[in-house]
């Protein structure tokens, strides 16, 4: 409730297990506002239109009713309905993820019940944390609320917005030498017999222990509420991919995030939680397993998946420097990844039956709303390569650089307006139905499509990220044949590390999902290169052709000759 009312913060995360009063302490927070203010239109966001529409007639209805002061200031007649009040003629709107619902309004408090249970894109248009923030432009001193239970470790929105802030995790005193520790999972003890296996379910239940990582303490459930009421925040920054105590007072962040682990709920003791978990271990079913950790202990479940090895890319190393391209090459490309402190980049060239070349990558440190760092970038992207430049440029375009309170205009537009026709935005999306689509996003103020303006990729990450993983598992048995990776001689190990950053994951439902287990920006600039070496037509690129000598009237010269690309690629001097 504090952090909704300090001006330092404007997301406010919080994470914990489930039936731990997330949704209450929402409702509080709006009963609060349209009884003391500040009096702003909000809206409240949950998972499902079936599961906002019975708290908007249950939950908050009561809330509502049992309050005088709310009961008093709300409208009545024509303008009231199940999903929008009016508390003394401020706005008051339920809604879930969908395009019409989350652009209907502007609000000054967006809650967000459930993040984890969400679409991750709204009808193509964003996820919903994006959309629903848009919804508070017009609101200095806006408030964005989020809460929800974790799952897939690496796959959740909500582990994203969590790292993102203050990552502030609640913590105990031990009942025999007084230390703070985290309680977690691994913290939990119960009884086993002679072969390492759990005892019967009421020895389990009697015998559950918290055990202190200080001292050793085997604290009972007794202890829980008194440990609790001692509790409080330790916080944690990252130091580069390490992540570090802070200390009890928060870091300087904008964001704020919590944690609570749902050892601290009054309403399950240790032995309960713990049964639970035996019972769940025991089926052997890692369905169940995940739904414990998640829902009674309020932690992430990590899961394997499937990912070349780091060796596997190492392999791939040739002898060949960077920023030369080595025969075969017919075409160059370039992917951009953008992040708050910099862009990442890493060019490709590519040949018949889609065989790559790494030829460089690197990093341009800077802030993205300025110009430094993409005239460095323009400088890259002029490097020749012999007788070929870059010849199509994809720019990440889903991080926007700057705060949009401040910088009227998208940074990664703006650079590509600047060289149209060669450096496109794109947006990755993880369902489609192609590899690639572009739309043009340039309009008249009468709403009509500007010709020749500037074109918007949407880019089937799923598609690009399983064709990058078959060019480094090309089979052995064809490495004389065209269409493998190629990395150059200095290709270090982070870049190898990088590009096979992510785990898929293949959900018992049959959907699938990539779990992020590195720094993943190589492989998103990989990514990138790949679907702008599908625009510019690789699939229709022939068998390369050796350089031909021919004779002129004074000398002999050697000349290079390559297919011909297909219509709009440039590979001479611009």
């Amino acid at each position: 409730m504090a952090a909704f009312s300090d001006r330092r913060y404007r997301v406010i995360t919080v994470a914990c297990g489930a039936q731990m009063g997330k949704t209450e302490n929402l409702f509080n927070i709006l009963g609060h506002r349209f009884t003391d203010g500040p009096y702003v239109p909000a809206l409240f966001i949950g998972p499902t239109e079936k599961a906002i529409r019975t708290m908007a007639k249950d939950r908050f209805t009561k809330m509502v009713n049992s309050t005088p002061v709310l009961l008093d200031r709300l409208e009545g007649g024509t303008r009231r309905t199940l999903l929008e009040l009016f508390f003394a003629g401020v706005r008051m709107g339920f809604g879930w993820p969908s395009p019409a619902e989350l652009a209907s309004h502007p609000a000054g408090l967006v809650l967000i019940d459930e993040l984890d249970r969400m679409v991750t894109d709204v009808g193509g248009e964003g996820d919903p944390v994006s959309l629903a923030s848009a919804r508070t432009k017009n609101y200095a001193g806006a408030k964005i609320g989020i809460t929800s239970t974790p799952t897939l470790k690496g796959g959740s929105a909500l582990e994203s917005q969590y790292s993102s802030g203050t990552m502030g995790m609640w913590a105990l005193p031990c009942v025999e030498c007084d230390q703070y520790f985290i309680p977690k999972f691994e913290y939990l003890y119960w009884p086993k017999n002679d072969k390492g296996k759990p005892g019967k379910p009421r020895e389990v239940i009697d015998g559950a222990r918290l055990v202190c990582p200080h001292c050793g303490a085997m604290i009972e459930n007794k202890h829980k509420d008194g440990m609790s009421a001692r509790g409080k925040y330790i916080y944690h920054v990252w130091e580069g991919e390490t992540f570090v105590e802070y200390g009890d007072d928060p870091p300087d962040n904008p964001n704020a995030s919590f944690w609570i682990s749902g050892i601290c709920s009054p309403w399950m003791s240790l032995g309960e939680m713990a049964q639970q978990w035996v019972a769940a271990d025991q089926s052997q079913n890692n369905q169940r397993r995940q739904t414990i950790l998640n829902t009674n202990f309020g932690e992430w479940w990590a899961m394997d998946g499937d990912r070349p090895d780091q060796s596997e890319v190492m392999r791939l190393r040739d002898d060949y420097p960077p920023q030369t391209a080595p025969e075969g090459i017919q075409l160059i490309v370039m992917g951009v990844d953008v992040q708050k402190d910099g862009v990442f980049y890493c060019i490709w060239g590519f040949g018949y039956n889609s065989e790559m070349w790494k030829l460089g990558n690197g990093f341009l440190g800077g802030n993205q709303a300025y110009d430094d760092v993409w005239l460095r970038l323009t400088r890259v992207r002029e490097i020749r390569y012999g007788d070929l430049l870059i010849g199509c440029t994809f720019i990440d375009s889903g991080y926007r650089p700057g705060d949009s309170t401040v910088v009227s205009d998208h940074a990664v537009y703006r650079y590509c307006r600047q060289h149209n026709g060669s450096c496109f935005p794109v947006k990755g999306k993880d369902v489609m139905d192609s590899p690639y689509k572009q739309s043009k996003i340039d309009v008249t103020l009468s709403g009509r499509t500007i010709k020749n303006g500037l074109r918007l990729f949407h880019v089937n990450t799923h598609y690009y990220k399983q064709f990058v993983y078959s060019r480094i598992q090309w089979p052995q048995e064809l490495l004389d044949q065209p269409g493998r990776m190629h990395l150059d001689r200095e290709t270090t190990e982070d870049f190898c590390r990088q590009l096979v950053s992510e785990e898929l994951i293949i959900k018992p439902s049959g959907r699938f999902l990539w779990i992020r287990k590195d720094e993943n920006h190589y492989l998103d600039c990989t990514v990138y290169a790949c679907a702008a070496a599908s625009h510019m037509g690789v699939a229709s690129l022939g068998p390369y052709k050796a350089p031909e000598t021919v004779q002129s009237d004074t000398a002999q010269e050697t000349k290079r000759y390559v297919n011909a690309p297909r219509k709009g690629y440039i590979s001479r001097d611009r």
